[in-house]
């Protein structure tokens, strides 16, 4: 079976930034975060893959983790930013080329304080399984 995280990467992007409604709260999404980004953003960051395949049948399991980051003051915008992706992914469907989609489920978030002091940070991560 072929590496899923790149096509699991892309599907999850297409997603996030197919949203208008997402896409009235950030920026951008990136993948490679640029120096001069502006605020708020998100950022798609590490991912694991696990294979779970069976003597029949082929399959990944894979996690990924979203960055949220935002200058406005407390945690509402972080917060409501993550919740929006939260409606997005947890238990909905995902094209996924050259896999078949099985399940998108939600982890957890944190959100913190970055230690710059001005920036708040939010992290959500997904777990995604396919078959191929």
């Amino acid at each position: 079976m072929a590496d899923a995280s790149l096509a699991v990467q892309a599907a999850i992007h297409g997603k996030l930034t197919d949203d208008a409604t997402l896409m009235g709260m950030v920026t951008a999404v990136h993948d490679q975060v640029p120096e001069d980004a502006s605020f708020p953003y998100l950022a798609i960051g590490d991912d694991t893959a696990v294979d779970f395949g069976t003597k029949t049948e082929t399959g990944q399991e894979l996690t990924l983790t979203l960055h949220a980051w935002s200058r406005a003051h407390g945690r509402s915008e972080v917060k409501n930013i993550l919740a929006r992706i939260h409606a997005l992914l947890h238990q909905q469907a995902l094209t996924v080329t050259g896999f078949t989609h099985l399940l998108t489920r939600f982890e957890f978030t944190q959100t913190f304080r970055d230690p710059d002091g001005l920036t708040q940070h939010g992290i959500a991560r997904y777990r995604v399984v396919v078959q191929g």
